[in-house]
This record gives structure tokens, C-alpha cells and sequence, in this order.
């Protein structure tokens, strides 16, 4: 295999491992944001949203365990730099197991294979009818499952360029990103489910938490980028730079659809009811923007580096 084989493959499971984690994050959130909503939300609704929102965390887990098993092996081989037998090679496959990278894939690994079997309990338990997920469940599956699945940033991609403080930022950045871009398909669906007045509680509650983090995201953001960068014309000419223009453009974007969503659309909702569907569009749109963004970021922590 070419060596820009290897890295494209190595780009493309690290993009389906975010998929897998943002699948964790953004849906236990928004599960929780639902159920402090549930005065405010019909039933039935209510347990057609966990069900659905259940179900694409289920599937995304399963995406992120295989992504994981399959990194280690590509790493592996990658390292090997002995065609795709060198990926089963003995001796580096230990070699890559003591290191921070086997760490990381077990740990990922370990926590997909723990959410997936809790999601598909939760998931009957639902289809028998026998009651809403509880918000202890929710909120005990959050600290123990989204904390140590942002605490593996820390050890790997340039985190190791920092020292404890841009840990730190690393973790908080990648947590909100990550739950951001994850909690779009599940407010995708609120769309289609909820009537008009439910979806615009919920989307009011969404938009008033999302300012905070928001900020916290870019702030974290433009402290990474200074650390990482010797000087501001490294953005202009390096291949790093570029990429990362990229996705300050994209995250500009999606910044814009978020505003737009919030001083715009929501405030609609409550009276008009055709904005329903102007919303999930957009909201969809907004999607596609942050599976973008996690491309970049793939690319950016596996193939290119700001020190080149």
C-alpha cells in the first residue's frame, strides 16, 4: 500500500471514530435537554425522540468501535511500512499497544462497546413500552461515558505539544465540538416529530445553553491556534495554515447558521408553523458543515502538522 494510501485510510477511521463519539455526546445531551423539557412535550413525542435519538447513538458506537479496532491495525501497518501484512506484524503490533495510540484505541473501544450495550438495553426497554429513560440513567451515562471519551484528546493529535493547561483546552474543545455536531441530527428529527410550540421550547433552551459553549468553543479555539502556530503567515504558507483557514471558514459558517437559527427561526416558531421545515432544512445544512469541520480536524491531527 502508497504511503498516501496509508494516510487517507488513517484520515477516514479517524473521521468514523468522531462520528462514533459525537454520537455518544450530542445524543446523551440532547436526551437530557429533552427530559428537563418533558412538562413541555407531548409523550408519545417524547418517546418516539429517545427512541430515535437511542437508535443513531446505538449505530454510531458500532461505527466507532470498528473505527478504532481498525485504526490500531492501520497504525500498526502504517508504522510497519511493510505492505498490509506489516498491519498483523507481532512485533510492532505490541510495540503500538504499549503506546499512547494502543491506550487511546482501548480505551475508545472499551466505552463504545459499554454505551452500545446500554443503548440497546434502553432501546428494548422502550420498544416494550415500559417507561421514558429516567434522567439519572442520562445524566450517570453522560459523566461516565463523555468525560473519558474526551479525556483520550489529550493523548493524541498535537495535544502532546502542550503542556497540562492545553490538555485542558483540548478536552473542552473537543467535547463541545463534538456534542454540538452530534446534538444536529437529533434536533433534525425534533423537526419532524414535535408540533411547533414544543419544538420552539426546546430550540429556546438549545440556543440559550449553545451561546455559552459556543464561546467557550472559539475561545479555547483561538488559544490552541496561537500555541500551535509560530507566527500568523503560517496560515497563509504552510499546508497546515491552509487547512486550518479551511475550517475557520466552515466554523464561520456554521457560526452564522447557528445565529441565524437563534435570532431568526426560533423566535417564528411559536406562531408560524410552516418554519418547522425551513428550520430542519437549515438544521441539516448546519450538519453537513460540521461533518466538514470533522474532516478538517481528521485531517489536520493525522496528516499534516503545524511545525512543517
Amino acid at each position: 500500500m502508497l504511503p498516501e494510501w496509508w494516510t487517507v485510510s488513517l484520515v477516514f477511521v479517524k473521521l468514523l471514530v468522531y462520528l462514533g463519539m459525537m454520537g455518544i455526546m450530542g445524543s446523551c445531551a440532547i436526551l437530557l435537554l429533552l427530559k428537563d423539557s418533558k412538562r413541555g412535550v407531548a409523550v408519545n413525542a417524547h418517546q418516539s425522540w429517545q427512541l430515535i435519538t437511542l437508535s443513531y447513538a446505538f449505530r454510531l458506537s458500532i461505527v466507532g468501535f470498528f473505527s478504532s479496532v481498525a485504526g490500531f491495525f492501520l497504525q500498526t501497518g502504517y508504522m510497519a511500512e511493510q505492505g498490509l501484512t506489516g498491519m498483523f506484524s507481532p512485533f510492532m503490533m505490541e510495540m503500538i499497544w504499549r503506546s499512547q495510540v494502543g491506550t487511546i484505541a482501548t480505551i475508545r473501544a472499551v466505552i463504545f462497546v459499554l454505551f452500545g450495550l446500554l443503548a440497546w438495553f434502553l432501546l428494548q426497554k422502550l420498544k416494550r413500552g415500559d417507561g421514558l429513560v429516567s434522567f439519572k440513567v442520562l445524566l450517570g451515562s453522560s459523566v461516565i461515558f463523555l468525560l473519558p471519551l474526551a479525556l483520550t484528546f489529550s493523548l493524541t493529535g498535537h495535544a502532546s505539544q502542550f503542556v497540562t493547561f492545553g490538555e485542558i483546552q483540548i478536552v473542552i474543545h473537543s467535547l463541545i465540538g463534538l456534542t454540538w455536531v452530534g446534538s444536529l441530527y437529533p434536533l433534525i428529527t425534533a423537526c419532524k416529530l414535535l408540533n411547533h410550540s414544543d419544538l420552539a421550547l426546546i430550540m429556546k433552551r438549545y440556543g440559550n445553553i449553545a451561546i455559552v459553549f459556543v464561546f467557550i468553543l472559539v475561545t479555547v479555539g483561538v488559544v490552541m491556534l496561537i500555541q500551535l502556530l509560530d507566527s500568523p503567515s503560517e496560515l497563509f504558507f504552510s499546508e497546515y495554515g491552509l487547512a486550518f483557514l479551511s475550517k475557520l471558514f466552515a466554523v464561520a459558517l456554521i457560526l452564522t447558521l447557528a445565529a441565524g437559527h437563534k435570532l431568526f427561526w426560533v423566535p417564528r416558531l411559536a406562531y408560524d408553523k410552516n418554519v418547522c421545515g425551513k428550520l430542519r432544512k437549515s438544521i441539516n445544512f448546519e450538519l453537513i458543515i460540521g461533518l466538514i469541520i470533522l474532516s478538517l480536524t481528521a485531517l489536520l491531527t493525522s496528516a499534516l502538522s503545524p511545525n512543517l
